[in-house]
This record gives structure tokens, sequence and C-alpha cells, in this order.
């Protein structure tokens, strides 16, 4: 697949990447609603199970899942570890159901969490060529909607048996191994050779802009659901609707906004998205019940500029020899990220109650989250990238070379 495949092979190509992808996050996003009965049901007589199932994925596909795409980018064999990844995922997952002790079920957990990671990395990373903002857009839109499926398709199983979701997102898992068995990778990348490029400062900088939304997020879920309830008098139902808002707005608006990369600079587009979360998340505090919603969309469609931008820049501007390496540091950051602020609400909320046990560390939390947005948008957005290359050029207005 080259530049001079025509406008209709490229989007089926790329339709076919959204569906591994969209395939390929499903398998771990239905298991997050059945994460506390399932592991009750694994590991009685270990509290903290749920956590340590979250936190040992999370830590495997930080450290594991970059290791294994910069494999595929160095050795040249995309598919072939694509296929040998996704097989080791869902195999893992299945096999979770049957492992009797708990420490190896963290082992196995943690070696999950690598292949996931990895594979998602060298399937995203193989975007056939085409219009950069278009094809980030089209990418990110997989996932998130993928995000928005996994929470009712996994309520749904947890009704069944919440090992259920285990064998479903297992099979889903080698469902997408078994479809890249047969129809490879949509796009063949050179394999590097000599002087292999670096990760570039735009990439770099859009990592960084994933990461510090992924602060927010992460330090806003249990905080605000324990806010909501604890100081605003709110029904868990009605803290789930409330998070619903931003949830919904993160889903609808990455595509449309990763796609207007494609003609405004992005990081003039996550710039906007980093205010618009900061502003949303530092107004949290401050508003009526009512204006809830809306502050939450506002945020919301904040996290889509982010990340919708994000991936623009990754498809467009990482080199070919490491498209994969770059998706792979892009989701561990993010990983990182969402632990980071999990943790780092945690600790600061015990610390907060430990030194005043009247106070409510929810606003104090929230601030802090605004301003890790505010900080990286000064510091991570003041040179903006261009607009995304038109069809057929590479950075810098090059050709883009054929594939061999």
């Amino acid at each position: 697949m080259g530049v001079a495949d025509p406008p209709a092979v490229v989007a089926r190509a790329t339709t076919r990447l959204a569906i591994l992808v969209f395939g390929s996050v499903l398998s771990g996003t239905v298991l997050i609603p059945a994460v506390r009965p399932l592991c009750a049901a694994l590991y009685p007589g270990h509290p903290g199970a749920a956590h340590a199932f979250l936190t040992m994925a999370v830590l495997g596909g930080v450290i594991g899942g970059p290791l294994l795409a910069a494999r595929a980018d160095r050795r040249g064999q995309a598919a072939r570890l694509a296929i040998a990844a996704s097989a080791l995922d869902g195999a893992l997952l299945l096999a979770l159901v049957l492992v009797p002790s708990y420490p190896l079920a963290l082992m196995v957990r943690a070696l999950q969490g690598a292949a996931a990671v990895g594979a998602l990395a060298i399937i995203m990373g193989a975007s056939p060529p085409g219009e950069a903002g278009q094809r980030g857009a089209v990418l990110g839109a997989a996932l998130v909607a993928a995000v928005a499926v996994g929470s009712p398709l996994g309520l749904a199983l947890l009704t069944i048996d919440p090992r259920a979701t285990l064998v479903a997102g297992g099979a889903l898992q080698l469902a997408v191994a078994a479809a890249l068995v047969v129809g490879g990778l949509p796009a063949r990348r050179p394999r590097a050779t000599t002087a292999r490029p670096r990760l570039g400062p735009t990439v770099l900088r859009a990592v960084l802009w994933v990461g510090a939304e992924r602060v927010a997020v992460g330090g806003f879920v249990v905080t605000f659901a324990l806010w909501g309830h604890d100081t605003r008098g709110l029904s868990d139902r009605h803290v789930g609707a409330l998070v619903a808002c931003l949830v919904v707005a993160f889903a609808l608006s990455t595509y449309p906004l990763g796609a207007l990369a494609g003609r405004i600079a992005p990081a003039r587009i996550a710039r906007a998205g980093l205010v618009a979360v900061a502003a949303g998340f530092a107004l949290l505090a401050a508003v009526p019940v009512a204006a809830l919603p809306l502050v939450l969309i506002v945020a919301g469609v904040g996290t889509g500029a982010i990340y919708g931008s994000a991936m623009a820049v990754v498809v467009r501007d990482a080199a070919v020899e490491r498209s994969a390496t770059a998706m792979g540091v892009l989701h561990a950051v993010g990983s990182a990220g969402m632990l980071i602020g999990t943790a780092g609400a945690g600790l600061g909320s015990a610390a907060l109650r430990a030194h005043d046990p009247t106070l409510a560390p929810g606003p104090i939390v929230f601030l802090g989250a605004a301003a890790v947005q505010l900080v990286v948008a000064v510091l991570a957005t003041g040179r903006p990238t261009a607009a995304a290359a038109p069809v057929g050029a590479a950075p810098g207005g090059l050709p883009c070379p054929k594939s061999a």
C-alpha cells in the first residue's frame, strides 16, 4: 500500500484497522464493571484484589507494552508480533478463569496487560497512508467507542456470571488474532535498518497532553463519586449519570475534533482542550448541582480534543519505522497518568483528612487536576504543530515513499 492507492482502498484499510482496534480494546473494557464481583468470586479472602487486579494490568502495560511495540519496529515483523501478542492476551484472559493461586494470577495479569497494550500499539501503529487528522480521528473514535460499549456489555455479562467477562474478553482478543492471521495488517511498514529515528518533539508533546489528561481523569473518577455522595448528597445513580455526561461528551467529540486536526494545528486544539478540562474541573465545586452536567460536558469535550489531536500528531509525525513504538508510548503514558492520578488523589485525600477530618478533599483534588492541565497547556503547546499534511505528503512536505 502506498501513496498511489486510491482513496477507496485507503478508506477500506483504515476501516478494517478501526475494527481491529475496537475489538482489541473491547476485550479489556468489558472487564471494568465486573472487576469487584469478579475478584470476589476468584480471590475470596483478598479484600484488595480488585485494586491489585487493575494495577498489575496497568503496570504490565506501562512496562511491557512499549517494549513489545519497539521490538515490532526494530524487527520489522509487526503483523507477526501483533498476532502473537493478541493471541497471548486472549489466552491469558481465559487462563485467569482457571488460575488457582492469587499471586500467580497477579503475575498472569501483568503479562496479559503487557500483551494487550503491545498488541494495540502495533495494530494502531500500522495505519495506512492517508490524511493524518482523519486517520487519527478514526482510530481514536474506535478506541473510545470500545470504552463506551464495554461498560454496558460487561454489565450484561455480569448478570450471567462474573467470569463470563473474562471468557468474552479472551474470545474477542483471539478473534482479533484470527483476523490478523487471515488478513494481516492493513498497512506494511518498512523495516528499520540503520540510524532508526527517535520519537520527535511533536510526538513527545502529544504524549504529554494525553498523560496530563489521564492524570486529571484518574484523580476525578473516585474523588468525584465520594465528594458527590458525601458533600453534595447525591445518590450513586445521580453520580453515575453525571460521570456519563463526561464520558459521552468525550466519546462524541473525539472523532470530529481529531479530524479537525487536519485543518487546524493540533497543538491549538489540544491547548483549547486542556483549558476546557481545567475550567470544567475548577468549576465543579463552585457551581450548583443543576449546572454540573454542563460543566462535565465541557470537560468531556476537552478530553476529546486532547486525545483526538494527540492521535492525529502521533499518526502523522511518528517516523514509519517507529509508529508502533509511538503508539506504545502514548498508551503507556496514558495508563501511567491514570494510575498516578488515582493514587495521587487517594493519598492526597487521606493526607488532607488526617490534617483536618472535617475538610472535604474533593475541591482541592479538582483544582490540582486543573492546575496540571494549565501547566501542560503553557509548557507543551507553545509552538503549535502544523495542520496535518494532505494525502500523499509526509511531514515536511516530502512525498511519502511507497511501502515495499
